[in-house]
């Protein structure tokens, strides 16, 4: 990691500590890290390791996106910088330590909570979707792009 992106990584945690009125020392203490530690970080003199960035995230109470925010779209490369900006309003982009940026969308993130989920759960999800379904505000109109099917792909087509 360049020295620029050291920067911009404690920019960062910086700022959020600030928002919070967290001094270095308390911010340390949370970490079980040292204040001075916490200020060479933010300076950009130590370089952080993923891991430490998820303890900076969490002790925080932020996702570690908003971390490394500008150094992480630095690194990404043409096609995952693509995948954000494809993204609509439904789609959750994650962004994996790896490098990795993946666009989850509305259904993909519906199914991964409803397997979480146990038998009852899952019985009471299934009635709460369907009520959701009776209410006109919630109910996708003829010309409303958003979900993947289209008319002549509807269950009482398929029958």
């Amino acid at each position: 990691m360049n020295t620029a992106k050291k920067v911009r990584i404690g920019a960062a945690i910086r700022k959020q500590r600030k928002a919070q009125g967290l001094t270095l020392e308390a911010l340390g203490e949370k970490m079980g890290i040292s204040g001075s530690l916490v200020g060479q970080y933010e300076r950009g003199v130590v370089n952080p390791k993923y891991e430490t960035i998820l303890r900076f995230a969490e002790a925080l109470n932020v996702e570690p996106r908003e971390i490394l925010g500008k150094a992480f779209m630095d690194v990404i490369g043409p096609e995952e910088k693509r995948a954000l900006a494809e993204a609509d309003e439904l789609t959750e982009v994650r962004l994996y330590y790896s490098g990795k940026v993946v666009s989850v969308t509305a259904e993909e993130q519906l199914m991964e909570a409803f397997s979480e989920l146990n038998v009852d759960g899952k019985r009471v999800a299934i009635e709460r979707v369907r009520e959701l379904t009776d209410i006109p505000k919630y109910q996708r109109q003829q010309d409303d792009p958003a979900g993947d099917d289209s008319e002549e792909n509807t269950p009482a087509e398929k029958a």
